[in-house]
Formats: C-alpha cells, sequence, structure tokens
C-alpha cells in the first residue's frame, strides 16, 4: 500500500509540470465607456493592460457596427518570450449589481517575438443595457500548450 501512495506521488509529481504551465490572469476594474468617432479616437478608449509572459492591452470603447451599437473590447497582444504561446482571452461586462451584461473571447497563439491583435471581440447590445455597465473583468489564460487539450 505504501509503494502505492509513493508512486503516485512521484507519477503527480512527475506531470504535475505539464498541468502548471497554465497561468491566469484577472484583472478587475469600474469603467465608463465612450463612443468612439472614428476607429482612431485613441481618446475615447479605455485601455486596460494584462498578461505575464505574454503582455497585453485592451481597448474597450462603444462603436457604430453598421447602425448596430456594440462594445468592443479588442485585445493586442504581444508574446516577447522566445517560445510560441497559446492564450484565450476573455472579458466581461457588469452592471452595478454585478450582474452580467455581456461578454466575450477569443483565443490562438502567437509565434515568439509576435505580435497580434483580435479582432472580433465584439459585443452587440441593446443600448440601455450598454449605458448600465459600471465594471468589468478581463481574464487571460497563457500556456505553451493549447489551452483545452493541457
Amino acid at each position: 500500500m505504501l509503494k502505492s501512495v509513493l508512486l503516485f506521488g512521484f507519477v503527480l509529481t512527475l506531470f504535475s509540470g505539464v498541468w502548471a504551465d497554465v497561468k491566469i490572469e484577472r484583472v478587475t476594474g469600474n469603467i465608463e465607456l465612450q463612443e468612439v468617432v472614428t476607429a482612431f479616437d485613441e481618446a475615447a478608449m479605455v485601455k486596460v493592460p494584462f498578461g505575464k509572459n505574454l503582455q497585453g492591452v485592451s481597448k474597450i470603447y462603444i462603436d457604430n457596427f453598421f447602425g448596430k451599437k456594440i462594445v468592443k473590447a479588442i485585445p493586442s497582444i504581444k508574446n516577447p518570450t522566445s517560445e510560441v504561446r497559446y492564450c484565450q482571452y476573455y472579458v466581461a461586462f457588469f452592471d452595478e449589481d454585478g450582474l452580467l451584461i455581456g461578454s466575450t473571447g477569443q483565443g490562438g497563439y502567437l509565434s515568439a517575438g509576435s505580435e497580434f491583435q483580435f479582432s472580433n471581440c465584439t459585443i452587440p447590445l441593446p443600448e440601455e443595457e450598454i449605458a448600465k455597465i459600471t465594471s468589468y473583468q478581463v481574464i487571460l489564460y497563457e500556456s505553451a500548450e493549447e489551452i483545452g487539450r493541457n
């Protein structure tokens, strides 16, 4: 019995590095969203930095998309490491009572030394719901392995 417990402990220790590679970072805060006039209206965008190995900034703002009001939370992510890194980025928005208004996410991989901007992190919402947004949470999962397969 003792040998089985020791063997299990050894195997668990041996493979714990596989599970331990996923790094998770959460960033939360209050927010006052503004509508951009153009896609280059940086002054109207709230910039939220995040990341450990990968380093990113999410630009969050309201935009008009073919007549619809949408919340955009577009992250630009850099991989300054010397290896491929996989990531999953999510952002959620809440009202003053902490109730979820909307969320979005996207994932992929970045080659060593590369930078990428995810572009599909948009949330179409009724204007009255957008007006209720008071806070956000960004979460980034990053790993040397594809997220969900490790």
